[in-house]
């Protein structure tokens, strides 16, 4: 039988080496879309996130994430600093960090509304008219959007996603919403389909496929609402069926 040694309370300390670059973090901008991350930058990492399509971006600096309670980093002024709760603050004080932002992810994280730091100011925005819907019923429910009825579109979503009583909006309570702050709720949205010019040649075939919005084909007049909904892609049945669910549910 083998008897294992009796731990010390009080062990020697062990010193340990980190291998060089392990914990630094940096910025990377995503191929598809442009927008800006933060992740680990020692070569393993580096590789791995290029073979995912983000570019590494070595010119805002590196830092490190340490406790929620210290300042492990410098800025660019030589004051400490927590990644934690700062993580865009490198990339923000260096020259063409603000441009280094695609607008969907400034309107995403609200900076629009209120800007990570009070002296930032997006270039980017100037010109463009962001609409800014707010839910009635909770204090979380902020849907912004460069388009009206992509706004509207998440705030009809979000109030008939039923995760609770006051998001369970029925289409009556949406149209009342609607004239009460001036929006529709069940305008076509031509913007979910990609529509081809009809005149492209043909010897393009592949690449002209002409596909018609499910609000432009017309449907069946609902017997609950009085709607009219698109017989397409189930439109129709899954819309009677909603309307027998909020029947159904407890009063």
């Amino acid at each position: 039988m083998t008897m294992t040694e009796t731990p010390s309370l009080f062990p020697d300390a062990v010193e340990r080496v980190t291998p060089p670059g392990k914990g630094e973090h940096g910025y990377y901008k995503r191929r598809t879309d442009g927008w800006i991350i933060t992740a680990g930058v020692w070569p393993s990492y580096k590789a791995d996130m290029n073979f995912k399509g983000l570019d590494f971006l070595p010119s805002y600096g590196t830092f490190t994430y340490g406790t929620p309670w210290g300042e492990t980093n410098k800025d660019r002024r030589g004051i400490g600093f927590n990644a934690i709760s700062a993580p865009w603050r490198l990339i923000l004080q260096s020259p063409g960090g603000i441009d280094e932002f695609p607008v969907a992810q400034i309107i995403a994280y609200r900076w629009h509304i209120r800007p990570p730091y009070r002296e930032i100011r997006f270039p980017q925005l100037e010109g463009l008219e962001v609409v800014d819907l707010f839910c009635p019923e909770c204090n979380k429910g902020i849907f912004s959007s460069v388009a009206q009825q992509e706004a509207v579109d998440m705030l009809r979503i979000h109030l008939t996603s039923q995760v609770n009583g006051v998001h369970s909006y029925r289409p009556e309570d949406l149209r009342a919403l609607g004239k009460e702050i001036d929006i529709d709720f069940f305008a076509p949205r031509k913007g979910r389909y990609n529509v081809r010019d009809r005149a492209a040649p043909k010897d393009s075939a592949p690449d002209a496929i002409d596909l018609t919005p499910n609000d432009e084909v017309g449907g069946k007049l609902c017997p609950e609402c009085g709607e009219t909904i698109s017989v397409l892609n189930f439109a129709f049945a899954r819309h009677v069926k909603a309307h027998k669910k909020a029947s159904a549910a407890p009063a």
